[in-house]
């Protein structure tokens, strides 16, 4: 009988609607044993598909079709600013007459509205077959974000609470620059009160995704970090410089016209496009709101984020919960944003999960920080059985979190 008990309570241990008595319902599932087992099934299921979609990478180029997915526009833009016929990938009826002919697999829309200098960066990848160019391109940038994280992982559970993050993945798999534009995020807040002259490096390449920075030079004017703010102007500024010398004054015109264009594609694009966008205005879209109405409530949504953040970094000296503010709400500022983003997503989850372990929890964040960092996998799979996208709840969620232990004595 004792034997019984014993195999029937480890059944139970694994069960996700197994009871302990005296907790809450979370604490009663986020055991120590499931968080060290659970993701590392994430993880094992992650490697599997990555092999098969990788697989089919391979065996599609033997065939002559290139991969349906971001990475190849990359490429593209990389041959063309070696060529130097960039100024036409801006042009999306140029784009696709380029991308048809090397595949047949291509069916989405794709359009290039990077500045000049993201392309510059791109430079290197010319040189080199589709292949190797993803896996040096995704393998760079991902030790470079692994690395950037490295410094605020703390425990093995946090490790691989990285290593099975959805959001990781699902960057890797499209060869999108999430991971290039987190680690220049981490980077800039990491150095900021350390060597401020790498900071202002990494900011200012991270204006190669502009929409995603737009926050970072009001937090350093509130704090009143001028070096930063010069250093960083002048490294966008160089770089940018150095593209259009090389691509052409005519790239600046063909960039900022392209940029009408992403704006028309996320208020007309359709489910088909929405449903790959977590932010609040293509949400609301997505639900029938029309373009007036939707833009109202995601600049009222925005606005707050921005309002939020300006408070917390005037207001709170802890560094890792202005960065966990700063890295969120900068999520909720562009209605341009797709699910491969969410990679910057891991940057609040690890520094707030550092916060609770070190000032104990308050109600409802651990519940906020699990769904957020299941919110990447939600964000692909729901839209498929529901016309909602979700990911923005997720978004907001967290940055309140966030502003409400800023709030707290405990920090």
């Amino acid at each position: 009988m004792g034997r019984f008990s014993e195999v029937w309570n480890n059944v139970q241990l694994w069960n996700p609607w197994h009871r302990f008595d005296k907790l809450t319902p979370l604490e009663r599932w986020l055991i120590p044993e499931r968080l060290r087992v659970y993701p590392r099934i994430f993880f094992i299921a992650f490697v599997g598909e990555s092999l098969w979609k990788w697989w089919q990478y391979a065996d599609g180029i033997r065939h002559g079709n290139l991969p349906d997915i971001d990475f190849t526009v990359f490429w593209l833009a990389s041959k063309a600013t070696a060529s130097g016929h960039i100024v036409m990938l801006y042009d999306p009826r140029y784009l696709y007459q380029l991308l048809h002919p090397l595949s047949s697999s291509i069916r989405g829309n794709y359009g290039w509205f990077y500045p000049p200098s993201f392309s510059l960066l791109l430079l290197p990848l010319a040189v080199l077959p589709w292949l190797p160019a993803y896996f040096l391109f995704v393998g760079g940038t991902l030790w470079a974000y692994i690395h950037t994280l490295k410094p605020w992982l703390t425990s093995p559970r946090m490790v691989w609470g990285l290593l099975a993050f959805p959001g990781l993945w699902f960057n890797l798999l499209t060869g999108q620059n999430a991971f290039l534009t987190a680690s220049l995020a981490g980077l800039t807040l990491y150095w900021m009160d350390r060597r401020w002259k790498l900071s202002a490096l990494f900011l200012g390449l991270l204006f190669t995704k502009p929409h995603l920075a737009i926050l970072f030079p009001l937090v350093f004017l509130i704090t009143g970090k001028w070096r930063i703010l010069g250093g960083a102007a002048l490294v966008a500024g160089g770089v940018l410089g150095l593209a259009v010398l090389g691509e052409g004054t005519e790239v600046l015109p063909a960039w900022l016209h392209s940029l009408g264009v992403a704006k028309s594609w996320a208020e007309n694009g359709g489910p088909d496009y929405w449903k790959f966008m977590p932010s609040v205005f293509s949400s609301l879209r997505w639900l029938g709101l029309s373009i007036p109405l939707a833009y109202l409530f995601h600049g009222l949504v925005a606005l707050t984020a921005a309002l939020a953040t300006a408070w917390v970094w005037r207001t709170c000296q802890n560094a890792e919960v202005r960065a966990a503010v700063l890295t969120s709400a900068s999520l909720l500022i562009s209605p341009y944003l797709f699910y491969y983003d969410l990679a910057w997503l891991a940057l609040p989850l690890i520094l707030l999960t550092r916060q609770g372990l070190k000032h104990g929890w308050r109600s409802w964040e651990r519940e906020i920080l699990l769904g957020t960092w299941l919110c990447p996998l939600l964000c692909k799979a729901l839209p498929v059985i529901f016309p909602l996208q979700i990911g923005p709840l997720f978004t907001i969620a967290l940055l309140w979190i966030s502003v409400r232990r800023a709030r707290w004595r405990g920090v």
